[in-house]
C-alpha cells in the first residue's frame, strides 16, 4: 500500500523505526509511529496520510484519534 510507505518515510524522518496502521479517520489513514528502544510515556504519535501527504497529529486531534471525543481535522492551532 502506497500510504504505508509514505507514513514510514515520514516517521523515519522524525526518528521512528516503524508504523502500525490503525484505522481510517476523517479521510486519513492513521498510523501509530513506533520508536526504537524507547518507552513512550503519554500519548502516542499518530501519522496521518491523505492524498499522498503525511503529517503528525495536531494536539487538538489526539482525543478524537484515541476515540475520547470528536474534533474536526480542520481545526487550526499553533504548535509553537
Amino acid at each position: 500500500m502506497e500510504n504505508d510507505k509514505i507514513a514510514l518515510t515520514f516517521a523515519e524522518s522524525k526518528g521512528f523505526i516503524s508504523v502500525d496502521f490503525q484505522e481510517k479517520w476523517n479521510g486519513f489513514d492513521v498510523y501509530i509511529a513506533q520508536p526504537e528502544d524507547m518507552i513512550i510515556i503519554g500519548y502516542p504519535t499518530f501519522i496521518l496520510v491523505k492524498d499522498g501527504v503525511a503529517r503528525e497529529n495536531k494536539t487538538s486531534e489526539i482525543y478524537s484519534l484515541m476515540h475520547f471525543t470528536e474534533v474536526s481535522p480542520d481545526t487550526t492551532e499553533s504548535l509553537g
